[in-house]
């Protein structure tokens, strides 16, 4: 989530077109759905403002929904301090989930960590990324994976002819930074925008922001050592992919698709490299951004986690069932 990207002209537009713009016929339908969001989000909050923006972008942005292969079974929706904390990256290690936020116009970029039951955020710390990075260009944290205590996370440089790929490492409980590891501008001559870790073997995955034909695997455990590089196959190739979980020896990537309100799942085959559409999602609006996912059994039975960013001033955590899990 980039402040620069955020269309402030839309916000305009909505408060103008907020009497027309109402849709009469359904609104006793809607209206209910978000007045007890905004009685949950009082609960934990005493902040009229924050509550006043919850309400508005969940009344007024397009309702997400369900697909012919997934179930919309919940929605976190995350304004001001959680929004820019949660608009690029999610992870979880079982107890907590972990969100990274750039806003590379205000120089911030910040890590948080979630109760997972709640979604309380419970820390955060801002600016994480070290002065020897962001002094060469390095301001753009992408896609986070947790391993063994460490949060791994997918950086690059937002502007520039090099965009200076690195895995900078933090570490889970006090979310400052411990390390990082330099890639290949030949590899990820685009950016970095993922990683995702196999928590059974400590290998991570990664690849290139545009026509990637190959993932890229490093050993965490042999200080990142690049092990393989592993083909794609049953698509040509894939593009704008925001992040990544390895789940039951599938790599399962958030897509990003462009001009559709449909984002894509794939699931990559991490022994063969066969690779398909694991599910599509409706995210409401046509400029919503896809982020980063993460794989959990949530208590209302939801396991995929994804990201999506609203373009305006608010992130949504929408959770889903596989349909063929669902029946």
């Amino acid at each position: 989530m980039d402040l620069g990207s955020i269309d402030f002209g839309s916000i305009i537009g909505k408060i103008k077109d907020l009497i027309g713009g109402i849709d009469l016929g359904g609104i006793v339908d809607k209206v209910k759905p978000v007045l007890d969001k905004v009685v949950d989000f009082f609960k934990n909050s005493p902040s009229m403002f924050m509550a006043l923006l919850l309400f508005l972008t969940v009344m007024f942005d397009p309702a997400a929904g369900n697909t012919d292969t997934a179930m919309l079974v919940n929605e976190e929706v995350k304004v001001l301090v959680d929004a820019a904390l949660t608009g690029q990256g999610l992870t979880n290690d079982g107890q907590y989930v972990y969100s990274s936020g750039s806003l590379t116009a205000l120089k911030l970029n910040g890590l948080a960590k979630f109760d997972m039951e709640t979604m309380n955020r419970v820390k955060y710390e801002k600016n994480v990324l070290p002065k020897s990075l962001t002094e060469r260009g390095n301001d753009h944290i992408g896609g986070i994976s947790y391993y063994n205590g460490k949060i791994y996370a997918g950086v690059e440089a937002s502007k520039g002819d090099n965009m200076y790929p690195c895995i900078v490492v933090f570490d889970a409980e006090s979310l400052k930074y411990v390390t990082h590891y330099d890639l290949p501008t030949s590899w990820f001559p685009d950016g970095l925008p993922y990683v995702a870790v196999d928590q059974a073997t400590g290998l991570l995955y990664t690849s290139r922001w545009t026509d990637a034909t190959s993932i890229h695997v490093f050993d965490i455990d042999a200080t990142m050592a690049h092990v393989v590089e592993i083909d794609i196959t049953g698509v040509d190739s894939l593009s704008r992919i925001q992040g990544g979980e390895v789940y039951d020896g599938k790599l399962y990537l958030s897509q990003d698709t462009d001009g559709t309100n449909i984002k894509n799942v794939y699931a990559f085959d991490i022994e063969t490299g066969e690779t398909e559409i694991a599910f599509t999602r409706d995210a409401g609006k046509i400029d919503a951004e896809a982020e980063d996912i993460t794989i959990y059994e949530a208590k209302d039975g939801s396991f995929f986690h994804v990201v999506d960013y609203n373009k305006i001033i608010s992130t949504y955590i929408r959770s889903y069932i596989m349909i063929e899990d669902a029946e």
